[in-house]
C-alpha cells in the first residue's frame, strides 16, 4: 500500500467498539484495492465519520479512487467469489478481496456499498457503533 497517496478524513469519529482484527482485514483490503486499481500518480481518499441515527449511531467510512484503465467494476458481479473486471488482470489478485469484505462487514451487522460518483469508484462502509451482529466462527 502506498501510503503517501492516501488522504484521510477524519470527522467526529469517538472510538468504534468492533472486532479489531476483522474491521482491519476490511479497511485494509479496501483501501489496497483503491491504490491497485487507480492510476499510481492519483490520490485515494478515506473519509471517515460517526453518523447519528435514531437508533443507534453509525460509523461511516467512504473510500474513493480513480478508475485505472477507464475500468468501471460490474455492479452486480462485484461481491462475488472470484469476480475480477476485465482490465483486473493487469494486477495480481484473486477476485475472493470484495467478496470477503462482504461477509466481514455483514459479521459485524454493517453494509458496504460500490456507488461509482463523478468519474469516481465510490466504495461506502457503514458499521454500527458497537456490536458484532453475528456470532464469530
Amino acid at each position: 500500500m502506498q501510503s503517501s497517496r492516501i488522504h484521510l478524513e477524519i470527522h467526529d469519529l469517538g472510538p468504534i467498539h468492533s472486532d479489531q482484527q476483522i474491521l482491519s482485514v476490511i479497511l485494509s483490503d479496501l483501501i489496497d484495492n483503491a491504490c491497485k486499481y487507480s492510476p499510481s500518480d492519483t490520490e485515494v481518499t478515506v473519509k471517515a465519520s460517526m453518523l447519528p441515527n435514531a437508533r443507534q449511531k453509525t460509523v461511516q467510512i467512504v473510500i474513493d479512487n480513480e478508475p485505472a484503465y477507464g475500468d468501471w467494476p460490474d455492479a452486480d458481479q462485484l461481491f462475488s467469489k472470484y469476480y475480477r473486471s476485465q482490465n483486473a488482470h493487469r494486477v495480481t489478485g484473486s477476485g475472493l478481496g470484495l467478496y470477503l469484505v462482504d461477509q466481514f462487514t455483514r459479521m459485524l451487522g454493517g453494509t458496504v456499498r460500490y456507488q461509482p460518483v463523478e468519474g469516481k469508484v465510490r466504495f461506502t462502509l457503514t458499521l454500527p457503533e458497537s456490536g458484532l451482529a453475528e456470532p464469530l466462527p
